[in-house]
C-alpha cells in the first residue's frame, strides 16, 4: 500500500509512506527487487497522494531495514528475537530460564518497540538480575545473528538503491529501532552498505531515549539529515512505527 499519513503524532506534519505491511511484506519485497523502477514509481505516487505535492518535491527517502530491506518470510527477525536475544538474556542478564527471560522481553517489546529501549527501561525498573550495558546488545547481536543463513545480497535490491540514488538523485537514510552495530552488519549482508553513509544511518542509540514511533526520534532523524517530512517517502513494515 502506499499513502500519505498524518504525521502529527510522529513528525509533527506530512510524511509520504510506501508501507510493507505484515503478510504482505514478502510480497511487495519481491516485487521491489525484481523491479528497481518500481521503487522510484512509488515515490512519485506517493508523494502525489494526499495534500497534492509534486514528485519533484521528493527528495529524501528513510528504509526501516528488518521485514522492510529482506523478506519478512525468510525467519531472520525470529531468529535474532527467539534464539540471539533470548540467549543475551541468559548469559549476559544472568536471567535463570528462556521462559523468565521471554517473558520480560516480550512485555517491554510491546510497550516500546525496541529490545535496546526496553531493557533499558526494564533495568532501570529492577526487571534485570544483571546490569544491561547498551552497547553489549549491537554487539551481540552483530556477532551471533547468522546472516549468511537468512539474508543474502540480491542484485535486484542493489539496482534499484542504485536507480534511487543515482538516477532519481534522492537522499536515501536507513532508520532502524535495532542497534547500530546490527544495523550495519545487515546492510553489508545484503550488499547495500555502500549506498548508506554513517551519517545517514540511524539506530536506536542515535535517538535515544525516544525511539519509533516517537515524533522525537523522527524529528531528531530528519533535522539530521536536513530533510522536511513534507519531501520525505519512508518505507516501513510496521504501521505503528508511522502513526
Amino acid at each position: 500500500a502506499v499513502c500519505r499519513v498524518s504525521s502529527r503524532r510522529s513528525v509533527g506534519s506530512l510524511i509520504a509512506a510506501a508501507l510493507l505491511v505484515g503478510s504482505h511484506s514478502s510480497t511487495l519485497w519481491r516485487c521491489f527487487s525484481s523491479s528497481p523502477n518500481l521503487a522510484a514509481t512509488l515515490v512519485r505516487r506517493a508523494a502525489s497522494l494526499g495534500g497534492g505535492a509534486k514528485a519533484a518535491e521528493v527528495d529524501t527517502i528513510i528504509f526501516d531495514i528488518d521485514d522492510t530491506l529482506y523478506s519478512a518470510s525468510c525467519g531472520f527477525s525470529k531468529h535474532r528475537a527467539e534464539q540471539v536475544t533470548r540467549d543475551f538474556m541468559l548469559e549476559r542478564l544472568g536471567f535463570a530460564s528462556s521462559d523468565d527471560a521471554m517473558q520480560v522481553w516480550n512485555e517491554y517489546i510491546k510497550r516500546y518497540h525496541s529490545t535496546l529501549k526496553g531493557l533499558t527501561i526494564a533495568g532501570a525498573e529492577g526487571r534485570l538480575p544483571k546490569q544491561f550495558r547498551q552497547e553489549e546488545l549491537g554487539q551481540y547481536w552483530a556477532d551471533h545473528c547468522e546472516y549468511d543463513k537468512y539474508i543474502k545480497p540480491d542484485s535486484n535490491l542493489v539496482d534499484m538503491m542504485r536507480t534511487l540514488q543515482s538516477e532519481a538523485n534522492l537522499t536515501l537514510v536507513v532508520f532502524t529501532n535495532a542497534p547500530r552495530a546490527y544495523a550495519i552488519k545487515c546492510l553489508e549482508f545484503l550488499g547495500i552498505r555502500p549506498f548508506f553513509s554513517d551519517d545517514r544511518v540511524f539506530a536506536v542509540e542515535d535517538v535515544m531515549p525516544a525511539c519509533k514511533p516517537e515524533k522525537a526520534a523522527f524529528d531528531k532523524v530528519l533535522r539530521a539529515v536536513g530533510a522536511s517530512p513534507e519531501r520525505t517517502v519512508m518505507f516501513e513494515d510496521s504501521m505503528k512505527n508511522i502513526r
